[in-house]
């Protein structure tokens, strides 16, 4: 198999970076293993890059359309919502926690 491509480094933490070299197909099927050379873990293999805050706050996404209607949900139940776009928590509270869940008034904080 001599057309696989040789990487210039190794990903290995603890190795130098040009003690050894491994091929691209190697280098995969190590990821989340341990190094060959010196048996330490070798990098982590990421599966799913979840975004900063940095880089959401950066996006700035806009609501979602239904934030309306759950503004309204909130402001008549005893529930907690988390918008990660704003990075705020908006949760409702009854006034009186004695009336009937029917009768109750809520109060909105965040």
């Amino acid at each position: 198999e001599n057309d696989r491509v040789l990487l210039e480094t190794h990903h290995c933490p603890q190795c130098k970076p040009t003690a050894w070299r491994i091929c691209d197909v190697c280098n995969e099927n190590l990821l989340s293993r341990v190094c060959p050379v010196c048996r330490s873990k070798y990098a982590a293999q990421i599966l799913h890059q979840w975004p900063s805050k940095s880089e959401i706050d950066a996006a700035a996404l806009p609501e979602p359309p239904c934030s309306t209607m759950l503004r309204k949900l909130i402001a008549s139940s005893n529930i907690a919502i988390y918008t990660s776009s704003s990075g705020k928590l908006r949760f409702s509270l009854p006034r009186d926690p004695t009336l009937p869940a029917h009768r109750r008034e809520y109060v909105q904080a965040t």
